[in-house]
Formats: C-alpha cells, sequence, structure tokens
C-alpha cells in the first residue's frame, strides 16, 4: 500500500514538472509576441517562475500531507514506531539471555 502511495505521489510530481515546462514555453511564447521592455519580460518571467515554484512546493506539501493522513488512518506504523519496537525486542532478548530461571 505504501509503495502505491509513494508511485501516486511522484507521478503528481512529475506532472506538476511537466506543467511547469509547459508553462515555461508559454510565457516565452506569449513575451515574444508582446511588445515588452525587455526588463519587463525579465521581470514578468521571473515572477510566473516563482509563482509556478511556490505551486510545486505547495503540491508537493499537500500530497505529503495526504499520504502521512492515508497511513495514520490505515493503521501502518511509522520507522519510529517499529525502531521503538525492535529496540523493546532487543530490551526483552536481552532480559531472556540472562535470566537464569
Amino acid at each position: 500500500m505504501l509503495e502505491v502511495l509513494k508511485k501516486s505521489m511522484l507521478a503528481g510530481i512529475g506532472l506538476a514538472v511537466k506543467s511547469k515546462e509547459e508553462l515555461e514555453d508559454f510565457i516565452r511564447d506569449f513575451v515574444k509576441k508582446e511588445e515588452m521592455p525587455e526588463e519587463e519580460k525579465t521581470s514578468f518571467f521571473q515572477d510566473l517562475k516563482q509563482q509556478a515554484e511556490k505551486a510545486r512546493k505547495d503540491l508537493e506539501a499537500a500530497i505529503e500531507t495526504k499520504v502521512k493522513e492515508l497511513i495514520r488512518k490505515a493503521d501502518v506504523a511509522s520507522r519510529e514506531e517499529v525502531a521503538q519496537l525492535r529496540q523493546e525486542v532487543e530490551t526483552l532478548k536481552k532480559r531472556i539471555d540472562t535470566d537464569p530461571s
């Protein structure tokens, strides 16, 4: 189940990256067609790139939050919980090995 969630998340990020590239192409074409001073073109392009980057980061954060929520609802143990259980098992093994009864 975790693998499916990871693949879904990566697919979503892949779409966001593709969309970013398409957006950059669109912006370049738009800027070429419009009569803008070069400085304004650069500023316009940078603003849109920053907005696209923010949207990508927001999408990643939303996906990560949703995946964590789904894992919690599925009652899957976290790495920390598994590590704690391993430590407890090791402690119990040592007790058994040292207990003469």
